[in-house]
């Protein structure tokens, strides 16, 4: 049983390591990402998108074009926060690996609660008698 608590808390770990890398990678590409140029020209670009034939067969025109004026908006909400998101994206990396830790003491904690928890109360297996 010992053995089945460290294994799920291995595997646990490697699944939680692996996603504050992935989140760490991200985080960083996405501080080394160049400041999105014009708003408006990003509108226009994404507006003036042409839509496929076979789209509009399966989602109305009308739905498309408020899709894409969405979009435009978000890149133009972008476009104002562009120089706060770039400061911020340069300490949530570390705070990414500081969660990390966090994270994975409290796994190796439960762990050991666990495993301490089930030597404590196991039952005692009785002795054999003698023939």
């Amino acid at each position: 049983m010992k053995l089945l608590i460290w294994i799920v808390a291995a595997v646990l770990g490697l699944f939680w390591t692996l996603g504050a890398w992935a989140v760490a990678a991200v985080l960083g590409w996405a501080a080394g990402l160049p400041t999105p140029g014009d708003p408006a020209e990003l509108a226009r670009i994404v507006t003036a998108w042409p839509m496929p034939a076979w789209l509009t067969v399966w989602i109305d025109p009308a739905t498309l074009h408020a899709l894409l004026a969405g979009v435009a908006w978000s890149l133009e909400q972008v476009q104002q926060a562009w120089p706060w998101l770039r400061e911020a994206l340069g300490w949530l990396v570390p705070l990414t690996w500081v969660v990390w830790g966090v994270g994975l003491a409290g796994l190796l904690l439960l762990a050991l609660l666990a495993q301490w928890a089930v030597g404590r109360f196991r039952r005692p297996v009785p002795a054999p008698r003698p023939a």
